[in-house]
Formats: C-alpha cells, structure tokens, sequence
C-alpha cells in the first residue's frame, strides 16, 4: 500500500522455498551415522513491512 501523502507505506504477503539438497560429507557429525541419501527441505512465512522514504524537500525559492 502507498499512501497519497507520502507517509504511510506499507507492505505484507506470504514466501516460500524448496529445494533439494545432497550432503557434502559422508557422515552427519550431530549424529555419527553416515549421511548418503538426498534430502528435501522447504518452508514458508508471512512478511509484513513498514517502507521509510526520505524525500527531498522542494526549494521554498527559485533562481533564474
């Protein structure tokens, strides 16, 4: 949303992500059991945001 007087500016919506991933190592050191197969890790999320502008301020007087 953009406000008509410049000061309310604001934003929301929703995010996601997946991928698929393959480890790099043999072993998982949290856990000391090898590490082989691929895995597949994905999330999502809510955002919401408040947009701060600095606007320039018009001269008060003009030069010609």
């Amino acid at each position: 949303y953009m406000d008509t007087s410049r000061r309310v500016n604001a934003y929301g919506g929703i995010f996601g992500f997946a991928s698929r991933t393959n480890p790099l190592r043999a072993t998982n050191f949290d856990t000391g059991i090898p590490d082989t197969e691929p895995r597949f890790d994905a999330g999502f999320g809510l955002e919401f945001g408040w947009v701060l502008h600095i606007y320039k301020r018009a001269p008060k007087e003009y030069w010609y």
